[in-house]
């Protein structure tokens, strides 16, 4: 059984468990909430070349009733997609990645409705964490990454079921917020603003 993060509830826990599986662009897997750290850890030590750090939230409420009053104005019918904001925080070496993990790790992996990660400067490697545990590794040369997670135990599946293949409109997944000393998610782009973060874009939710 998949051990969940804080902020993330599943209906059939027992359906998942931790592996990896390969994709078009790299790795897709699921991970224990306590493993993630560490492979975060070991995916940052690997990199030689500048990294980045990227942030996606969920856009506040407010915004997203300005956003919807709009769309009901231009006279678009049925649901509007929901939106997230989207930060990064471009040219840190590993001692500033480690640092951010060190401080907000905690928060970043047990909070349910973030999304975060690190890539390379050439874009050639990007790990991000997304809801339900799900990890995401694009690699450029997927040969170079094929031992990343079975070095922590993982075992490969042609077809491993994330937590978004047990939903059903019955029986969702619930995703909400968590603090971490005191801290929530939403406080970090203020927090992280003279450091270097910054609000890049806002997009549609896939």
């Amino acid at each position: 059984m998949l051990h969940m993060i804080r902020g993330c509830q599943v209906p059939e826990p027992s359906l998942l468990f931790e592996g990896f599986q390969r994709t078009e662009s790299g790795f897709l897997a699921n991970v224990h909430a306590e493993r993630i750290d560490p492979l975060f850890r070991a995916f940052l030590e690997r990199q030689e070349e500048e990294l980045f750090f990227f942030l996606e939230l969920p856009t506040n409420q407010a915004e997203e009733k300005k956003l919807r009053d709009a769309w009901s104005a231009a006279g678009n019918k049925g649901d509007m997609p929901l939106h997230k904001d989207i930060y990064y925080w471009d040219g840190i070496g590993k001692d500033k990645a480690f640092a951010l993990l060190d401080r907000y790790g905690e928060l970043l992996i047990q909070d349910g409705m973030a999304s975060f990660g690190f890539g390379n400067r050439s874009f050639s490697a990007e790990l991000m964490k997304s809801k339900y545990n799900v990890l995401t590794l694009y690699a450029k040369d997927k040969e170079a990454y094929a031992g990343f997670f079975p070095a922590f135990g993982l075992r490969e599946y042609e077809d491993l079921p994330t937590a978004w293949d047990t939903f059903t409109r019955e029986t969702p997944g619930h995703s909400r917020t968590v603090k971490a000393a005191g801290l929530s998610v939403y406080e970090l782009p203020e927090l992280l603003r003279e450091k270097g973060l910054y609000f890049a874009e806002r997009r549609a939710e896939d």
